[in-house]
């Protein structure tokens, strides 16, 4: 089990290369096998799930360190529970805990809780390594050739535009990566892997936001910041090294670590002896037990004394460790959480019809109606304020869905004659409707375009699912949840003593 560690670390070919002390740590890994089958604690129950029971003890650790969510009270933190519990038990039925995703992150987890516990964080950052700032982020990236015609740069122009109104419509900025972008997947750049381009755009963006549509060497893009400054963890094997050496030595002054060392001497010279060899804790290791581990492996016989010594202290280590309740209990919760976040991407990718959330919004209209009047229309900025006006009177024959269409493809066929943003505001969201329509502010006048039409009406509600589509689907994906928790508990056996609960404070 502890090859692990080493797993974690992405090491494993150096700690078998750079020294003898790291094949004798190598040994400990390859034969330590720390599957501990712990016996239920006994202690009072406080609730039974179908075949599940959690104790008074679990239940107070997990509303002590706030585990499973948000609560304020151990009545919500038991609601919270159940729901959670059947939840992962709803998706192990699935056989989501079959999934290599599922695998390779619980073995994640379970490496890292095993090396932070045999080298506790304070320790382990002496030998993290510092390394460059990255940034995560995700493109929508339309790729274009470096000698693209000038007809296929107007095209792609004109497809990011449109992308960019979906955007700006409702359409999910994942979902116009993966229906349009060439990268489908998130990004982890270091700014010296990054274009100017793409550098300044998120120059002073908030996490969260997106840009608006630019050209850089590979295409033409809009960029959404996920997080600054994502530092990579990593350690310097020399180091880890040693603080394994140093560990070591004080596992032995833990377990009282005590060798026979006649009985050392006797196994040296002559391969044997009917003496104890050493004792940890209470328990004496023996000759056999030597056997049994020196027989995997080729070395010299003082080699397999120092690798046995540091594969029992190891051994011991991680037996006491895990049956701690708190490493039992967080390892159960992490594999909860990591069933109910596998079902929660399954269901993510299984979204509504449109058919669906239309049916959901009529339903539910109520709950949808705004504070304050939107301005659904078309900001219209030129230079030339005749032809502004006249494009404004043009536009206002057309349905609302072709204004931006007839734009590109008549008035600014050849050239930008006119900047426009079409979209439903509120207040905020721009500086000359904030202006014009909420009568507030003065927004400052584009030399380049001084010239500004509106065109447009106030919405005291919205017309349609388009215009509160997330918060649509939000609702509908909740209620979908509410639906199966609700399935889940009436078809389930649940009992929570309410006055066993009541002792937890």
């Amino acid at each position: 089990m502890k090859l692990l560690i080493i797993a974690a670390l992405n090491k494993l070919n150096k700690y078998t290369n750079n020294s003898a002390r790291g094949v004798w740590f190598l040994t400990i890994l390859l034969l330590s096998s720390l599957v501990v089958k712990v016996q239920a604690q006994s202690d009072t129950i406080l609730m039974r799930i179908n075949e599940r029971t959690i104790t008074l003890k679990e239940f107070a650790y997990l509303y002590e360190h706030n585990s499973i969510g948000s609560y304020d009270t151990p009545q919500k933190c038991a609601e919270e529970l159940i729901d959670f519990l059947l939840l992962s038990e709803h998706a192990r039925a699935q056989g989501l805990d079959t999934l290599p995703s599922f695998r390779e992150q619980l073995k994640a987890y379970q490496d890292s809780c095993d090396l932070l516990a045999l080298l506790p964080s304070p320790l382990l950052q002496q030998a993290r390594v510092e390394t460059e700032p990255m940034v995560s982020l995700s493109l929508i990236l339309l790729k274009t050739p470096q000698r693209a015609s000038s007809h296929l740069l107007k095209q792609t122009e004109l497809k990011m535009d449109s992308i960019y109104q979906a955007l700006q419509n409702g359409l999910t900025f994942q979902d116009a990566v993966a229906n349009n972008s060439f990268y489908k997947q998130q990004l982890l750049l270091k700014r010296a892997q990054m274009s100017n381009e793409l550098v300044s755009a998120i120059e002073n963006m908030e996490p969260g936001n997106y840009s608006h549509p630019f050209w850089e060497p590979q295409g033409m893009c809009i960029v959404k910041l996920h997080q600054n400054d994502v530092r990579e963890v990593v350690y310097d094997d020399k180091k880890i090294d040693s603080l394994i050496d140093i560990r070591l030595q004080s596992l032995k002054e833990m377990f009282r670590y005590q060798c026979n060392e006649s009985a050392k001497d006797e196994l040296l010279r002559t391969n044997a002896t009917n003496s104890p060899l050493f004792k940890i804790a209470e328990k004496e290791y023996t000759l056999p037990d030597f056997q049994r581990f020196a027989n995997h492996f080729s070395m010299s016989i003082q080699c397999q004394w120092d690798a046995f010594v540091k594969w029992a202290l190891v051994n011991h280590f991680y037996d006491n460790l895990h049956q701690s309740l708190d490493y039992r209990l967080n390892e159960q919760i992490k594999v909860d959480s990591l069933l109910v976040a596998a079902y929660n991407k399954q269901q993510n990718c299984l979204l509504p019809t449109d058919e669906e959330l239309i049916t959901y919004f009529e339903a539910h209209k109520k709950q949808y109606t705004w504070q304050e009047k939107r301005f659904k229309g078309i900001v219209l900025q030129a230079a030339d304020k005749k032809l502004l006006k006249s494009v404004r009177k043009w536009l206002k024959k057309m349905p609302y869905e072709e204004w931006q269409d007839a734009l590109r493809m008549v008035i600014n066929k050849d050239e930008i004659r006119v900047l426009s943003v079409q979209q439903l505001f509120s207040k905020g969201d721009n500086p000359y409707v904030d202006e014009k329509i909420f009568k507030q502010g003065k927004a400052v006048v584009n030399s380049q375009f001084p010239y500004v039409e509106l065109l447009g009406e106030q919405l005291k509600k919205p017309e349609d699912v388009n215009m509160v589509k997330d918060s649509v689907l939000r609702d509908y994906m909740r209620a979908k949840r509410d639906d199966l928790m609700n399935d889940l508990r009436s078809s389930s056996t649940i009992d929570l003593n309410q006055d066993v609960l009541k002792t937890v404070n």
